[in-house]
């Protein structure tokens, strides 16, 4: 049994749109100009139809388990997230010195949250710090690209990620 044509329907989506930056391969870039061109599409439209596309198509383990097809915790990747953004802050021009010691103390609260035995599941906890950890990743994706120093986005994000870790250790106890 063959795998299933990717094909290009008429437009789904009207409306008001929003900017999205993403950082690709070169050989990926180059194929999606080749489909592009091929089909008459802009390379955006191309784009959206391929997300579009595999959200549709995406198989769905039914959500919030904590854990993802590779055994990695919310957790797991919240501390790999963070990771990466304070290394893009090194990219930055200027002293973030004080953001990277606080993404640090972030990372070891995250540890300490993980350790031990837990009363109660704290997966939806987990859920919202994963996405406040994506949304962390966006913004330093958003400075590096801009070469700006200006990480109060950051900062905010980092606050409301270190008092959902507060819930969550308040909620493991109880």
């Amino acid at each position: 049994m063959g795998k299933e044509r990717f094909t290009i329907p008429p437009r789904r989506f009207r409306g008001e749109t929003a900017v999205v930056a993403s950082r690709l391969p070169v050989e990926l870039i180059a194929l999606l100009d080749d489909l592009s061109r091929k089909t008459g599409r802009s390379r955006n439209e191309v784009i959206q139809l391929c997300l579009e596309y595999a959200i549709d198509n995406m198989e769905d383990d039914g959500g919030e388990t904590g854990v993802d097809n590779d055994g990695q915790t919310a957790l797991d990747m919240v501390r790999i997230i963070v990771e990466q953004v304070k290394a893009k802050l090194a990219l930055l021009p200027g002293d973030s010195s004080r953001e990277k010691a606080a993404l640090d103390a972030l990372l070891d609260d995250l540890k300490y949250s993980a350790m031990g035995k837990s009363k109660k599941d704290t997966s939806t906890i987990d859920t919202r710090l994963l996405t406040l950890a994506n949304r962390m990743a966006a913004e330093a994706d958003n400075l590096v690209d801009i070469h700006s120093c200006e990480i109060n986005g950051l900062a905010e994000i980092r606050i409301e990620m270190q008092a959902l870790i507060q819930e969550r250790n308040i909620q493991r106890r109880s």
